[in-house]
């Protein structure tokens, strides 16, 4: 199951799977949806690390997107490291992962994304 959520907490996309995919391939079709339910790029995407790879990070940026905050959790690069420790980047994490109060909150248009089992869901 994948949901979707832009500002605001408003569910904008979900979908069940017969079949779960890797989380990597969710990335850049979420932000596709975000563009053509709202009419707009979001300026931040937020996901947890399973949806990173270099070429989803390119693809997102590339399609207007200002601030990708998935984690990399493998990366050997202290630039990567310093910038996932910026104020921007966790506060976009605690958005996603539901601490919503004032300080979490990014300003502008925001997606957050998340995949996993029926189980894990509920």
């Amino acid at each position: 199951m994948k949901l979707q959520e832009a500002e605001n907490q408003i569910v904008i996309d979900y979908e069940v799977y017969d079949q779960r995919p890797s989380d990597s391939d969710l990335l850049v079709p979420a932000i596709e949806t975000h563009q053509e339910m709202l009419g707009r790029t979001p300026h931040l995407v937020a996901a947890d690390a399973a949806f990173y790879s270099a070429k989803n990070e390119a693809a997102a940026k590339a399609k207007g997107v200002k601030r990708v905050c998935v984690p990399n959790r493998s990366t050997k690069s202290a630039e990567r490291k310093r910038e996932q420790k910026k104020r921007w980047f966790r506060n976009g994490q605690k958005w996603r992962t539901g601490a919503r109060d004032a300080s979490a909150s990014p300003s502008g248009d925001t997606v957050s994304i998340a995949a996993g089992t029926k189980a894990r869901m509920e």
